[in-house]
């Protein structure tokens, strides 16, 4: 829950656990309203998130990622070679940017997986119609479950996890929150270019990846050569933070802690 949730849930029940899914940016009212006293625990995805809403309170905290449960069945050897941008396909997520990288380069070919905005989508058609011809880029809106997806990911070389700058500067939310769908490239061994934010510096830390600071066409080029020079490292890497950041493993202290709660 948000904030406002956190304020109405201890209105109506008192003392309740507090799962953080997002921030809301300081200063803000409902940073007045809740009552420290009353929450029994906090579940939330880093450190700095905690430090933000709470400050240096020492409240019995869970640090779990939105991650798959991992399972080694899901590394893969199949042939890799289009991109893919995953998830949302809205301007403020970096979509515009990201093909036109392909533009600029016609070497690479890209897949565009997931839902969108209308207006997002009649953008890319009426912006890149001869990329959608060339079918150097692919749209596809269709579902996949999550156990297919993965499967789906696993035939991708390398893929993106982009948000604006303009929304990385506002936004402390977007600034530090891991999305669900890059720790879905990492279950896939599917190396990442990123955002250099602070959610995202897991990519570095595992060398899964690499984060850039523009999308400028050149600077994703240099992204591509370096994961390139040395692909199945990265590929593994990948791999070894999904294990690493799994959702069962992180997600039992957590269950354990309730069910050793009295009542």
């Amino acid at each position: 829950m948000r904030l406002p949730g956190l304020n109405s849930s201890q209105k109506f029940f008192g003392s309740v656990h507090f799962l953080s899914l997002e921030i809301e940016n300081r200063p803000n009212k409902f940073y007045q309203k809740f009552d420290i006293n009353k929450i029994k625990s906090v579940f939330i995805q880093s450190k700095e998130r905690y430090e933000y809403l709470f400050g240096d309170a020492k409240l019995q905290t869970f640090i779990v990622q939105n991650a798959p449960v991992f399972s080694e069945s899901y590394i893969k050897h199949y042939p890799r070679d289009r991109f893919i941008y995953g998830g949302a396909m809205h301007r403020w997520l970096g979509v515009m940017e990201c093909i036109e990288f392909f533009n600029q380069y016609p070497e690479f070919k890209l897949v565009l997986k997931g839902g969108g905005d209308k207006k997002t989508i009649r953008l890319i058609h009426s912006t890149y119609e001869k990329l959608i011809k060339s079918e150097r880029i692919k749209i596809d809106q269709s579902y996949l479950p999550s156990d297919k997806f993965l499967d789906f990911l696993s035939t991708f070389r390398i893929g993106f996890c982009f948000y604006s700058w303009n929304l990385i500067e506002s936004n402390f939310n977007y600034q530090t929150a891991p999305s669900g769908k890059l720790f879905m490239y990492l279950a896939a061994g599917t190396p990442v270019i990123a955002c250099n934010i602070p959610g995202f510096q897991l990519v570095n830390e595992f060398r899964s990846g690499v984060l850039i600071n523009d999308y400028k066409p050149e600077t994703i080029l240099a992204a591509v050569r370096k994961i390139e020079s040395n692909y199945d490292a990265y590929s593994k890497a990948c791999y070894e933070a999904a294990r690493h950041y799994s959702f069962d493993k992180h997600v039992a202290p957590y269950i354990k802690f309730l069910n050793e709660m009295p009542g």
